[in-house]
Formats: C-alpha cells, structure tokens, sequence
C-alpha cells in the first residue's frame, strides 16, 4: 500500500476521550438549537462521566479498567463498576487518593442520566418519547460534580501536563456556567 505524503491521524487515549467527551457536552449544548440538543448532550455527558470513572480507576495500569485486572483481553469494566471502584480504596492504594462520595441527589442524576436516558437514547426502540427537559440542567449539574471529583479533586487521573488539567478545569467551569444559564431560561 502507497503511504500518502499528507497522512493525519487521530491519536486518542483515555483521558483525551474524557476530556473531548466533557467539551462536547457544552459543545452540544450551545450549538444545537432546540431541545434536542439535551440528547446529545446527555450522551456526551455519560461518555465523560464513565471516562472519567475509568481514568480515576487506572491511576498507573490501564488493566485496572478492566473486568478482569490479570487478563489483558478482558472486557472495559462498565460504568457502575468503574463508579464503585472510584468509591473504593483497596482499588487506590496512592496516599493521597480522595474517595468518590455522593450525594442522594447526585445518585438520582446519575441512575438518571444513564439508564433512563442515554440507554434509551442509545437504544431506541420506535416509540413516542416526550422529555420534560426543564429538570435537565439541575440533573447535569449534580453529574458535573461527580465528572469535578474523579477528573480534579480525586488525586487518581494522571495529567501528563498542566494544560490538560487547566482544560478540564476551565472546561467544569464554563459548562457549569452554561447550565446555570440554562436553569434560568
């Protein structure tokens, strides 16, 4: 196969998949006109949430993301068990790791967000669906909390570099900025 002079590539990892996950969010929230922009932007949001919960739960060995730690070809852990280990400390042994702890309200949201809509969003099945989407900003504001927890207070994700810590952080910020404005609307 002729390599081409111009080739470009998308690298990715885990946490370049949070973080692009977490600006979509915003992204999906100011670009899209109507309600529907809350479909987008509630699966972005799941995807930086479970991002986040994998890459707090991956501090130096990717395998720790995994369902099986010891088998390199196991399965990603899915997101209620990447939540639970965030929670728990024999799957952070770092000194300065800060336990995930949340509030009923934050529970709600995120039971919310991932099974009520971004699994039905995700797996439509034909139906007519109709969305109260005033409690949306509130709902994503208290997931926002958890994504703040994992991706800067917990001490696990690894920044190879301040810029991408002051990104996510900058990021938390503005969406958050967004959603009160959207609370008000």
């Amino acid at each position: 196969m002729m390599a081409h002079a111009n080739q470009t590539w998308l690298r990715l990892d885990q946490l370049e998949n949070a973080i692009d996950s977490l600006e979509m969010v915003r992204h999906f929230l100011i670009s899209l006109h109507g309600h529907i922009r809350w479909k987008w932007a509630t699966i972005a949001l799941h995807q930086a949430l479970y991002g986040f919960a994998v890459c707090a739960t991956k501090p130096t060995d990717s395998s720790w993301a995994l369902k099986k730690p010891d088998d390199p070809e196991s399965q990603l852990v899915d997101i209620w068990t990447a939540l639970k280990r965030a929670r728990d400390p024999t799957w952070m042994p770092r000194y300065d790791w800060v336990p995930l702890v949340t509030s009923p309200a934050e529970d709600e949201a995120i039971e919310r967000i991932v099974t009520e809509f971004r699994n039905e969003f995700e797996h439509f099945r034909p139906k007519a669906w109709a969305i109260e989407v005033s409690g949306m900003p509130e709902l994503f504001q208290d997931v926002l909390r958890v994504i703040r927890h994992l991706a800067l207070d917990s001490n696990t994700v690894t920044y190879v570099d301040d810029e991408l810590r002051d990104r996510v952080s900058h990021e938390i910020i503005l969406l958050d900025e967004q959603l009160v404005k959207d609370a008000s609307a």
